[in-house]
């Protein structure tokens, strides 16, 4: 009871204080606002809702901020709106950012680190001929060893993604001297793995089981699946016949079995087409699943 008219008291006083000198509380309390309101503090708190992972309201601060600034070449602001729009995963507004970031900073290191990160974001926005131009036109720049080897892996593992094997290996073969050659090794590794895949023919597997029914899943490496269909498709097919030859050609179950075992054998020479492409595609997973470790490996911002 004590401490609430204690409460009560202060309130009170302060009340008093503040109607005797409306001037002064004016000025304290837009001394205050102007305080908290200032740059420095909106990028503080802009980067406190960044490590909460708050990235929305992070970007309303920073922009906050740059409406309040009075100059508008602060790198760092830029490239931390860049960090928030990609880790929302809106690559084309990161990108923009990034170039401006790049293009404020002052000194080289910082340069390289942005450009690389401008990279990164053209990259993600999966636009293939955007990331050609862009990743071309930086790499014919003058850069130092560091971004030049960062522009040649994005475009590598480019290519890779694309499954367009070739190209990647034509991307790092002539920088074998002048780069990371253990990082640049793998990738060449990737491409050449690629390339010489022991793919499936599709259409050679369905012609496969044309002939002989649940050959294309054998050639495919199902065994037990072909010779299922093997016995499966022949007995019915064997069935029919046996219809046909004690009945002639009104036989309820030749035209039964028959219907049946030509049902049949059209399904799988479609199986064996999926089976085929099925077969190619877990063989490319492989190596597309190690080219996402590279592309995670390089994303560090």
């Amino acid at each position: 009871m004590k401490n609430k008219i204690n409460f009560f008291n202060r309130a009170i006083f302060i009340c008093l204080l503040c109607l005797s000198s409306p001037g002064l509380a004016q000025n304290d309390a837009s001394e205050s606002l102007s305080h908290y309101f200032s740059s420095q503090n909106l990028v503080r708190f802009a980067d406190f809702l960044w490590k909460r992972s708050d990235y929305e309201r992070a970007i309303s601060e920073y922009q906050r901020h740059l409406f309040s600034a009075e100059s508008y070449n602060d790198y760092y602001v830029y490239y931390q709106l860049g960090r928030c729009h990609f880790r929302l995963n809106q690559p084309q507004k990161s990108a923009r950012y990034f170039k401006l970031a790049s293009q404020y900073a002052n000194r080289i290191t910082l340069k390289d680190t942005l450009s690389a990160a401008y990279s990164v974001a053209i990259f993600f926005t999966r636009n293939n001929a955007r990331i050609a131009n862009v990743l071309d036109s930086l790499a014919t720049e003058k850069n130092t060893p560091y971004l030049k080897n960062y522009l040649i892996s994005l475009q590598a593992l480019n290519h890779l993604q694309n499954k367009e094997w070739k190209k990647a290996a034509s991307v790092v073969e002539p920088h074998n001297n002048d780069i990371d050659n253990k990082l640049f090794f793998s990738l060449r590794k990737l491409a050449e793995q690629g390339a010489n895949l022991s793919r499936k023919s599709p259409a050679w597997g369905s012609f496969m089981s044309v002939l002989i029914p649940g050959s294309g899943r054998i050639y495919t490496n199902h065994l037990a699946e072909g010779l299922y269909s093997f016995f499966l498709i022949s007995g019915s097919g064997w069935l029919a016949y046996e219809g046909f030859r004690d009945s002639g050609s009104s036989s309820f179950k030749g035209w039964m079995f028959g219907a049946i075992s030509g049902f049949l054998h059209a399904g799988n020479i479609y199986g064996s087409f999926v089976s085929a492409k099925t077969f190619n595609q877990t063989l490319e997973k492989k190596i597309l699943d190690d080219v996402q470790m590279h592309i995670n490996y390089r994303i560090s911002f």
